[in-house]
C-alpha cells in the first residue's frame, strides 16, 4: 500500500469496539494532552479518554510555565483539546472504568458510559487526587490560598505570613522552601512532635514554632485570614502552606499488574525512566507516576512517553514487515521450486 493509500489519522474516526488503535490515553490533562498531540503528529490514531477532574482545578491561575504564566487552568486544557482535536486525535469525555488484555496483546478501556475502546499501547495520565488534613476551612481555599508548591504559588504570597501547617515528615522542608519567598513563616505543628534537631534548623533561620493542635482556618471575603488553635487563640496568616497526601488512581490496573511504590506523599506507578511501566505495552505519565510533578513537567512528560511509544510500535511494525517479507520470499522461491521441477519432469 502506498503513502497515498494509506488511511489518513487525521480523518479517521475510531469510536466502536471493533477498531483497533494505537494508543488510548487515560487522563486528559497536561500529561495525557501531550502525549496525545505528539502522537496524534506522529500520524497515530489516539484516543484521550478525560473524566475532566484535573488536580489543579481549583486553582486560579497555571505559575511557572513558560509562556503559559497567569493563564486558568481551564483556559490551558481547552486550547490543548483543541490542538490534539485539529492533528486528529479523539477525546471522549468519561471515565475509564476497565482495563482488560486480549488475546492478541492489544487493550479494551470501557467506560462509565457504556463505550468500549481498544488499542495497541495504552498510556495511564490519570493525575492524583490530594488529600487534605482533616482541618475545618482548609478545602474551601485549597489552590488560593491554601497551598502545596512553592514553586507554582510562592511569588503570589511573597512576602506575606504564611503558616505551615504539619501533616507530614515533609512539611518541616517545606516550612524552610517557603521561607525563601517570606521571612514571616510559622510552623504550625497541630500536635505533631517536631525533634531537637528540626526546632533548631527552624528557629536559626527565623521560623517561629506553634505546637498546640489546630481547630480551623478563620476565613473572611478576601480568604485566609489566621488559623484557629483548640485554646480558641489565632495564629494571623494570609495563606497557609499544606502537604497533601496524594494517591494515584489505580483502581482500574489491578487486573493488568501495574506495579505502584509508596511515598511518604502518597502512591504513585512505578515507571522506568521513559514512563514504561512493568506490563508491556502500557506507559504512566504525569502526576501519577510522580506526584511533585508541575504542569511543565507533566506536559513534558507525556510527550517523553508518547515518543518511547512511537518508536516502539515502529519497532515493532518493522519486524512483522520483516517476517512478511520472509514468509512471502520463501514461498516464492518453493513457487519456483515446483516449477523447475515440473519442467524437468515435462523434458
Amino acid at each position: 500500500m502506498t503513502e497515498a493509500q494509506q488511511p489518513d489519522p487525521r480523518t479517521t474516526a475510531f469510536s466502536t469496539a471493533e477498531d483497533c488503535q494505537d494508543v488510548i490515553i487515560s487522563g486528559g490533562g497536561p500529561a495525557g494532552l501531550s502525549a496525545a498531540l505528539t502522537l496524534a503528529r506522529a500520524r497515530r490514531s489516539t484516543t484521550v479518554i478525560d473524566a475532566g477532574e484535573p488536580r489543579n482545578a481549583a486553582a486560579e491561575h497555571i505559575h511557572g510555565m513558560l509562556g503559559f504564566e497567569d493563564i486558568a487552568p481551564h483556559e490551558f486544557l481547552e486550547r490543548g483539546r483543541r490542538e490534539v482535536t485539529a492533528h486528529g486525535a479523539e477525546i471522549i469525555f468519561g471515565r475509564a472504568r476497565n482495563i482488560g488484555r486480549r488475546d492478541d496483546e492489544s487493550f479494551t478501556v470501557a467506560t462509565d458510559t457504556a463505550e468500549e475502546f481498544r488499542a495497541r499501547r495504552l498510556i495511564i495520565a490519570t493525575g492524583i487526587s490530594d488529600q487534605l488534613p482533616h482541618i475545618p476551612g482548609l478545602r474551601e481555599r485549597w489552590g488560593r490560598d491554601v497551598l502545596h508548591c512553592p514553586y507554582c504559588h510562592g511569588w503570589e504570597v511573597r512576602g506575606r505570613r504564611i503558616g505551615i501547617v504539619a501533616s507530614c515528615e515533609d512539611s518541616i522542608k517545606q516550612a524552610l522552601t517557603f521561607h525563601q519567598w517570606s521571612d514571616d513563616v510559622t510552623f504550625l505543628a497541630n500536635g505533631r512532635t517536631v525533634d531537637a534537631e528540626d526546632r533548631l534548623r527552624l528557629r536559626a533561620v527565623g521560623i517561629s514554632i506553634v505546637d498546640d493542635a489546630l481547630a480551623e482556618a478563620i476565613i473572611d471575603s478576601e480568604g485566609i485570614r489566621s488559623m484557629r488553635l483548640e485554646d480558641g487563640s489565632e495564629i494571623e496568616c494570609d495563606a497557609l502552606g499544606v502537604s497533601p497526601s496524594s494517591d494515584a488512581h489505580l483502581d482500574m490496573l489491578e487486573d493488568l499488574g501495574v506495579h505502584w511504590e509508596t511515598h511518604p506523599l502518597g502512591r504513585f506507578i512505578e515507571t522506568d525512566a521513559a514512563g514504561r511501566t512493568a506490563v508491556h505495552g502500557v506507559w504512566a505519565a504525569g502526576n501519577c507516576a510522580n506526584l511533585s510533578a508541575q504542569v511543565g513537567w507533566a506536559a513534558a512528560h507525556g510527550a517523553l512517553v508518547a515518543q518511547d511509544i512511537n518508536a516502539d510500535l515502529i519497532r515493532t511494525d518493522v519486524e512483522h514487515a520483516v517476517e512478511n517479507l520472509r514468509e512471502r520470499e520463501s514461498w516464492a522461491e518453493e513457487d519456483a521450486g515446483r516449477g523447475e521441477h515440473t519442467g524437468l519432469l515435462q523434458e
